[in-house]
């Protein structure tokens, strides 16, 4: 369960097992939000990690943080420009 306002996180399946799909979900909502504002960067999203996380894990959130595919099968932008913020210890 995410706090109110709280960044979007990669939340764990029932089996422990990171569920990227449901974090994707969660950042086309704040896309589909956000494209009807006058918000200046539509593009950027800041990816942060516990310092433990391996690096493969990362790639795979931003693999899921770029891009989607939509019900046709067609590629839909979504973070393109990834900044990598502070480790959170």
């Amino acid at each position: 369960s995410m706090k109110e306002g709280a960044p979007p996180a990669v939340p764990l399946t029932a089996n422990g097992v990171f569920d990227y799909e449901a974090l994707q979900m969660k950042l086309r909502e704040i896309k589909d939000k956000i494209s009807e504002t006058d918000f200046s960067d539509k593009k950027s999203i800041i990816l942060t990690a516990e310092a433990d996380i391996p690096y493969k894990y990362l790639i795979k959130t931003m693999d899921y943080a770029t891009f989607y595919f939509d019900e046709e099968g067609n590629i839909q932008e979504l973070f393109p420009q990834i900044i990598i913020g502070q480790v959170v210890l």
